[in-house]
């Protein structure tokens, strides 16, 4: 089982790459360095698969923490 405060570290990660593409996507900022660029549609792609990660994250936390809680 993975301990609780593992689950806070991945779901911190989560929230600043959820912040992180939303800023790019807000930006619109589509140059990702040595020449290559990024499509609008990829973008908000990656956007959405972070806010998914993010959710995911955030219910296994949420989880293990209740089963923490419980077992004391």
């Amino acid at each position: 089982m993975i301990p609780t405060k593992t689950r806070k570290v991945g779901l911190w990660s989560s929230v600043a790459a959820v912040a992180a593409f939303g800023l790019t996507a807000i930006a619109n900022d589509r140059h990702l360095g040595f020449g290559y660029v990024v499509s609008r549609r990829h973008q908000l792609a990656l956007l959405a698969a972070a806010i998914t990660l993010c959710v995911m994250q955030l219910a296994l936390y949420l989880s293990a923490h209740r089963k923490e809680n419980n077992g004391k």
